[in-house]
């Protein structure tokens, strides 16, 4: 029984009980595995949504709940949090704003920057959105302890961190 997951140079090493072994799979660099499950959740995620009556995409609703959590947020701030490029962050904010869950509103103090906030759809349907993201999420993790999670998620944003560190 697998009970814990190590990330280490770029390669998952397996622990189960107390013996190691190194996976000399090439696909299974930490990259690769953490693109598969963020393309495969997207994807049913995406699914999901449309299933629902929701024409929403996982990039979107990534949008929507940062707002959601804080409120009325400046583009930048926006764009400072997702870690995304302005030019996209711009796009969906955009295209959120086209479908009614968003509306922008010029900062009084520069004209250049939006303050974006939730609309009342947004707010409607933030509960049903949230219940479709927690199946999926909980789909991907039904086999796994709790105390694996754990350490799964502890490495997964050490790695973030890594990551962003430049």
């Amino acid at each position: 029984m697998i009970s814990i997951i190590l990330f280490l140079y770029k390669r998952v090493i397996i622990c189960d009980g107390g013996s190691a072994k190194m996976d000399r799979n090439k696909n299974d660099t930490v990259g690769n595995l953490t693109s598969r499950i963020a393309g495969e959740m997207k994807r049913q995620l995406s699914t999901s949504f449309k299933d629902n009556g929701y024409d929403i995409t996982p990039e979107e609703y990534y949008i929507l709940s940062i707002i959601w959590e804080s409120g009325e947020l400046h583009q930048s701030q926006i764009v400072e949090t997702s870690k995304k490029c302005k030019t996209r962050i711009s796009k969906i904010i955009n295209n959120l704003v086209e479908k009614g869950y968003l509306e922008k509103k010029f900062y009084d103090k520069d004209k250049r920057n939006y303050i974006i906030s939730s609309t009342k759809r947004s707010k409607e349907d933030r509960k049903k959105l949230i219940i479709i993201e927690n199946t999926v999420s909980n789909s991907a993790i039904k086999s796994i302890k709790d105390e694996d999670l754990e350490v799964t998620i502890l490495t997964l944003k050490k790695i973030l961190g890594n990551v962003f560190k430049k």
